[in-house]
């Protein structure tokens, strides 16, 4: 994992596409730039910030007073004592800055280079107070960031026509600001200033290192910044020499690797075509960003710059396209749309149909131009631990073989609609919201709204693997369609489309798990069969009820509030045996004789499926006394298809 971040961390590198080592991209902007003339000092002056884009250095400093070189807070750089931020140790943060101008001095000294000069121009400056003279200096706030501009009158060589930049973009400053990070970020709580490194081998790339750290001082923004690793106690420390945390390093991390990972992982997430939140924490109507029920989604092409394009198809569509079985939208998306209820309910469900397009389409003619063989999709799967992030998930997949897999994955779980219209696939957020929303063991402001992350975990693997869905689902998805009294919060009438599609989900993850070729469950694979004499008795008695009720529902001519479903399903669905002789008694008494009087067509075609559906189960044994779990699933796709191929020939 840590091997195939760095490379694509490398690629981005070389394509421009990170901050620099140690740097950020902030969301709090530059608001103040002061433009330093070396020659003339007096003509400096300070004006409102241009470009408030620029990366700035991290450290990772929280209520610590830690200062970064040449782009800091007000606070820091020029001891501003006004506004927010005001009265936190200014005087300590306005020196810690002025001793970080002093300690680039005297490390730019040692190369004989002239931004000596400038760094040590700018700290007399700063201490003159100069700039307390300014038209701007009242509306400078201590938590505003100011940058430092180098102006000349005139540029004749390159090396002055670079100082004319902001002096956090020089190279050298760049490069001091590793090396400082490296000290900073030493394994060694006390006396954190003094100078001295510790080698190994870095247990990311594997180097040599002289730089080895106990923690990355960048963080990886999910809902919020979450640090990737630290440490802070021996309990979380092995293969390390001697004793004591803080003494020694252990199998650790070089600042480079670290950071470059941080960077790239910054990257995935600031891009939707990279991210995706699969899972949110919501407990009792509101969102716990620190959950590790919170899933976030990270993933790219192992090599991206094979993005050739032949006919329709290439390897950034293919990125765009299969996350889409994840389901969910962008954090950015979220933010945009608003987190109400009213908002969450409009939103359009994903569309899979793009993606099944793309599964469809002949990948074998145009595998060796577009790498498909040789490249690979990779996934990443973060969780926030309070104050870390967890690793929940990792695997790297072959594009061709993830085809096949996706196209695997979905053929087992795509069946028509209650109406008996429209075969539809769902995501796996869907999916985890179906059994979750349709909990008939919590009270709607007390389920979460999603399952368990390892659940969620095996439907990755499944979709993309190839492997088994989760046999877990089953258990929940048979009990909620069992007690579809259970979903009393979509007897609104406004409320029934989502009910329908609630059943639609809940069958489809049946289905799924029975029908999937590497299913636990799916031992003759019963459901798939053509034939009535190759359905299984649970299948075939789920059948006949639906046959049942539609009997029931023709004679009174669809006028009716209450059917025999509504009174029996569930008792059926776990021991047919015990009820179904009475229903088919019932329906043949006294509903079938007013549907053939009322309704001749409709009769002759119930009585011929009543005929041979008992003549299938007798045939099999008869009504199977209880039900297995995997037997009420048969049973429920078996009144699910029946009873929706009927309503879609309804007049």
């Amino acid at each position: 994992m840590f091997n195939e971040l760095l490379t694509l961390g490398l690629h981005l590198e070389k394509e421009d596409n990170l901050p620099p080592p140690g740097f950020y991209f902030y969301t709090e902007p530059i608001k103040w730039v002061i433009h330093f003339n070396p020659k003339h000092p007096e003509k400096s002056k300070i004006r409102p910030a241009d470009n408030n884009k620029l990366p700035r250095p991290v450290s990772g400093r929280t209520g610590n007073v830690q200062a970064y070189p040449l782009a800091d807070e007000a606070a820091y750089v020029l001891g501003i004592d006004r506004g927010k931020g005001k009265g936190k140790k200014i005087s300590e943060k306005h020196e810690a800055f002025l001793a970080l101008l002093k300690e680039i001095d005297e490390s730019q000294k040692a190369t004989d280079s002239p931004l000596s000069m400038i760094v040590k121009q700018v700290r007399d400056f700063i201490i003159s107070k100069q700039l307390q003279k300014a038209a701007n200096w009242g509306n400078i706030e201590s938590k505003d960031w100011i940058s430092i501009l180098i102006e000349e009158e005139k540029t004749q060589t390159e090396e002055e026509q670079e100082n004319t930049k902001h002096l956090i973009e020089h190279p050298a400053i760049r490069s001091f600001w590793m090396r400082k990070l490296a000290i900073l970020c030493k394994p060694e709580k006390r006396n954190k200033n003094a100078q001295y490194r510790i080698s190994g081998e870095c247990g990311i790339s594997g180097s040599k290192c002289d730089d080895l750290v106990g923690r990355i001082p960048l963080s990886v923004k999910l809902y919020k910044p979450a640090p990737l690793h630290s440490l802070n106690a021996d309990a979380f420390v092995s293969g390390i020499e001697g004793t004591g945390v803080y003494k020694v390093a252990h199998v650790g991390q070089s600042i480079w690797a670290g950071d470059l990972i941080a960077r790239t992982l910054n990257y995935l997430r600031d891009s939707p075509l990279h991210y995706k939140v699969i899972a949110k924490a919501i407990e009792a109507g509101k969102l716990n960003t620190d959950s590790h029920n919170n899933l976030f989604a990270f993933y790219w092409i192992e090599k991206p710059e094979e993005d050739s394009t032949v006919g329709s198809i290439n390897a950034t569509e293919i990125l765009a396209n299969a996350p889409l079985i994840l389901g969910g939208a962008t954090e950015k998306e979220e933010e945009e749309n608003g987190e109400t209820k009213d908002k969450i309910k409009s939103r359009l469900p994903v569309d899979l149909s793009q993606l099944e397009a793309l599964l469809n389409v002949p990948w074998t003619a145009q595998a060796h131009s577009l790498g498909l063989e040789e490249n690979a999709f990779c996934l990443l799967m973060f969780s926030p631990n309070k104050g870390r992030i967890s690793v929940r998930e990792w695997f790297k997949v072959g594009l061709e073989l993830m085809r096949t897999n996706l196209r695997q994955y979905l053929d087992a779980q795509r069946i028509e609609d209650p109406e008996g219209k429209n075969p539809r696939c769902f995501t796996i957020q869907e999916i985890l919201r179906a059994v979750e929303e349709a909990n008939i063991s919590q009270p709607e402001y007390k389920a979460k709204e999603l399952a368990n992350p390892n659940v969620t975990r095996a439907l990755l693997r499944s979709a993309y693997l190839g492997e088994a869905p989760p046999v877990g689902l089953l258990d929940r998805a048979v009990i909620c369609f069992r007690h579809p009294k259970a979903l009393k919060r979509y007897e609104q009438r406004h409320e029934r489309e989502r009910f329908a599609v609630l059943q639609h989900q809940l069958v489809s993850v049946m289905k799924l798990i029975l029908t999937h070729p590497k299913s636990e469950v799916n031992m003759n694979n019963d459901v798939d069969q053509t034939s009535v004499e190759a359905k299984s008795t649970a299948f075939l008695s789920g059948s006949l009820l639906a046959v049942l009720e539609e009997a029931q529902l023709a004679s009174m001519n669809w006028k009716i509030n209450t059917t025999l479903v509504d009174q029996f399903y569930s008792t059926v669905a776990s021991a047919p045996c015990s009820v179904m002789g009475m229903l088919v008694s019932r329906v043949t008494s006294q509903h079938m004789p007013r549907l053939r009087k009322n309704m001749g067509w409709k009769f002759e075609t119930v009585e011929k499926l009543l005929e041979e559906l008992q003549d299938a189960l007798q045939n099999k044994g008869g009504f199977p006394r209880t039900l297995t779990l995997k037997q009420q699933a048969e049973f429920s796709l078996g009144f699910y298809t029946r009873r929706a191929e009927f309503r879609r020939q309804r007049p």
